[in-house]
């Protein structure tokens, strides 16, 4: 069987003046796929930790080339969409 592979996107974090490259990348089908991955990503590390990663930033870059696009965390924290439940309601439901 022949697969027909997507480019390989990576990613870097900027959190708290540090940043951090990924030097491995995963091969995509497209921006939009980068795009949802991405904000897969920054909510998985927001999970319980909305207040401490809200100023968290992933750039997301394709096959080299420079920052397609950002993601500042703030921007998908669902916090500011379910009237602040906080993470231990949330568990108990």
């Amino acid at each position: 069987m022949f697969y027909m592979q997507g480019p390989t996107y990576t990613f870097k974090l900027r959190n708290d003046g540090c940043e951090i490259d990924d030097d491995v990348g995963i091969a995509l089908t497209d921006n939009t796929s980068a795009y949802r991955y991405a904000l897969s990503v920054a909510r998985e590390l927001m999970h319980c930790r909305e207040i401490q990663t809200r100023y968290w930033e992933l750039e997301v870059y394709r096959g080299g080339e420079g920052p397609l696009f950002d993601i500042l965390f703030a921007t998908v924290d669902r916090r500011s969409t379910t009237s602040g439940t906080s993470c231990g309601r949330w568990w108990k439901r």
